[in-house]
């Protein structure tokens, strides 16, 4: 995208921001200042509670007060108030404290005015509805209104950013907005608690309102625990991993190649985000029983005996008994005790047949199988992609699962070797 379409933008973003500021100011008269001062300071201090739930995504309760503020103000108040919350939050970054006057100025204005004309239209939207009598009220909430508001405002909300990423990455819009589609149902989730917010205060109050600030703080450090406990959860499945790339030096880098297959295996066959994590961390750890098999075994330079096979044959009874002992792991047991079992019944170690085996055993058998034959081992050379790909289809419905197969082929179709290979380093 070019500059001065860039720059269109940037000058649109921060006017629309401005008129916001002007028509405030001109206004303040007609509005209970306290209470403004009040919501501008909630906005301040939820807005610095913003919590990163993973690398570069971010979630705060800063839009339950916006959505508050749109219901109970003027659209020019609501604007004016996620403008200063906006420009003058605190963030915790790497052990320092980010504010107004140690960070970029155009960078926070940009943001400050962003959100300031989003909550504008929102709020102009929801008080037409409420003064038009459209739709229906509820304890002084215009329903159709509302939702309205909610809805154009993560519409808007997402869109904006999302252009502002496409041009500062040269991205197409459309893979940015895509990317950033996991933000609607974060808003959704966060509307009731500014509806209910909203109510009270035309009811009860400001300060009762302010009562929401205990159970708020409370969700926020329970979730912070949450992500700290799944940050140790990761960096354990991590430490497995460089274990089992320690143990087989033939393999380094498989257990991740593996993963990535098997992640975008999964999302053409349409499993769910849930199905698809866990499916990633039986990936990661497939071959975690080799840990308990021995060097001279596994890095043998030659074919291998048949007591030594058997060895070999033991670890994934090895790895689902390991896995099973560790309670945030436990999904993935089963995956790992069944990703050499063959779609015929003639795999181990259970002799499991069809659809028996867990599908997500079954792709990992497929994934598994292909990056094991286009990599290089002791005994042989690294087969070709098209060698590798004859020999999946030939044993599809004995040692694969032919839907497996077939969505396999399909995805390599779109999916370099290379590009994999390079993904995980």
């Amino acid at each position: 995208m070019d500059k001065i379409s860039f720059k269109i933008y940037y000058a649109t973003v921060l006017s629309f921001g401005s008129v916001v500021l002007i028509a405030s100011a001109l206004s303040l008269s007609m509005v209970p200042v306290w209470k403004l001062i009040g919501y501008i300071g909630l906005a301040i201090l939820i807005e610095s509670l913003t919590i990163e739930i993973e690398a570069n995504r971010y979630i705060s309760l800063g839009f339950a007060i916006g959505l508050a503020g749109m219901i109970i103000f003027d659209p020019v108040y609501a604007g004016l108030m996620t403008f200063l919350g906006a420009l003058f939050h605190v963030e915790f970054e790497n052990g320092k404290y980010l504010h107004l006057f140690n960070t970029s100025l155009l960078k926070r204005l940009f943001n400050s005015c962003a959100d300031a004309s989003v909550a504008l239209l929102s709020g102009a939207l929801y008080h037409y509805c409420l003064n038009n009598s459209i739709g229906w009220t509820v304890s002084g909430i215009n329903i159709i209104g509302v939702i309205a508001a909610i809805l154009t405002y993560i519409t808007l909300n997402i869109t904006l950013f999302s252009l502002l990423f496409a041009f500062v990455l040269d991205t197409p819009i459309l893979k940015v907005l895509r990317q950033n589609l996991w933000l609607f149902s974060k808003f959704l989730g966060i509307a009731p608690i500014g509806i209910l917010m909203a109510v009270t205060q035309m009811q009860l109050g400001f300060f009762i309102v302010l009562l929401f600030l205990g159970p708020l703080l409370l969700a926020r450090f329970t979730f912070v625990q949450y992500l700290k406990m799944k940050d140790v959860y990761i960096k354990t499945i991590n430490s497995f991993t460089k274990a089992i790339d320690a143990k087989d030096k033939y393999t380094v880098g498989h257990s991740e190649r593996v993963a990535d297959y098997s992640v975008k295996l999964a999302k053409r066959m349409k499993f769910g985000d849930k199905k698809i994590d866990d499916l990633r961390t039986s990936a990661l750890l497939h071959d975690i029983g080799k840990i308990g098999i021995l060097d001279a075994i596994l890095n043998k330079p030659g074919k291998l005996t048949e007591e030594e096979y058997n060895e070999i044959k033991k670890h994934p009874e090895i790895g689902a008994s390991i896995i099973n002992e560790i309670y945030f792991l436990k999904n993935a047991s089963e995956v790992i005790r069944h990703h050499h079992e063959s779609y015929d019944g003639t795999g181990y170690p259970d002799g499991l047949k069809g659809d028996e085996i867990p599908l997500e055993a079954a792709i990992i058998t497929v994934v598994d199988a292909y990056d094991a034959m286009t990599s290089d081992r002791s005994y042989r050379k690294a087969l070709t992609h098209d060698q590798a790909m004859k020999n999946l289809v030939d044993a599809s419905g004995r040692q694969f699962n032919p839907r497996v197969v077939d969505a396999f082929i399909e995805l390599m179709s779109k999916v370099t070797v290379d590009e994999v290979r390079e993904n995980v380093g």
